[in-house]
């Protein structure tokens, strides 16, 4: 995004400055332990876990058809999806995806919008986070995953890998087989899993309100400064 604004305004280097969100305490959780895929069955399947409001770009679709071929190859997997409807075409596709795939809600279990302050909890709840988004600047799901000490498989698209870096199973949104390979490899690698997360929760210790706010407020009073 600087890179982008820059181009177009030609700001002065002063004038231009990265300052990223932070992330709420309440997403900071113990690391689980990451049981191998042999320990889930049907009555006790492997959790994964997608927030994010329902639109074309978050490709909700693509992620529940490579759920539903994951399931088919005798994986017990469900999926959770949590969001609103911000995009009422997203929305319908969405329903008729599911049903085409999982006509009594077996597997794939949408949630709906559900309250920020409680989010977390379902984060504490799951196995694996998915975040098929094409189109970020800050994303703040992204590092609230990473704070979950939850295994992540991630959209490779920027600014993704800016954030979770190698610490993360990559794919193309736009391609259900890249989405269903990325999930296996998160199901059959525990000890990879420990890896990543303790990076992870290494990582966002780097994104905290109060030095948002300090570099924000900062910049600003060093603009008007320069300014007077």
């Amino acid at each position: 995004a600087k890179e982008y604004i820059n181009n177009i305004f030609k700001l002065e280097e002063k004038s231009i400055q990265v300052i990223n969100h932070g992330v709420s305490q309440r997403f900071s959780n113990p690391i689980k332990k990451h049981k191998s895929i042999s320990e889930f069955n049907l009555d006790y399947p492997f959790k994964f876990i997608y927030v994010s409001p329902i639109h074309v770009y978050k490709h909700q679709c693509n992620v529940v058809r490579a759920v539903a071929n994951i399931r088919t190859l005798g994986y017990p997997v469900e999926l959770h999806i949590i969001g609103g409807v911000a995009f009422n075409p997203a929305g319908k596709k969405l329903a008729k995806t599911i049903k085409e795939v999982d006509s009594n809600n077996t597997f794939i279990k949408y949630q709906g919008h559900v309250e920020y302050d409680k989010i977390n909890e379902y984060y504490r709840d799951s196995n694996g986070i998915i975040f098929a988004s094409t189109c970020e600047n800050m994303p703040n799901t992204l590092i609230e995953s990473m704070a979950s000490g939850i295994p992540i498989a991630c959209s490779n698209k920027k600014p993704m890998p800016e954030f979770l870096k190698n610490n993360g199973y990559y794919f193309n949104s736009y391609d259900v087989d890249s989405i269903q390979c990325s999930l296996e490899k998160l199901l059959l690698n525990a000890c990879d899993n420990d890896t990543m997360t303790n990076e992870n929760l290494k990582e966002v210790k780097k994104y905290n309100w109060e030095e948002t706010s300090e570099k924000t407020f900062d910049f600003l009073i060093n603009i008007y400064n320069s300014n007077k």
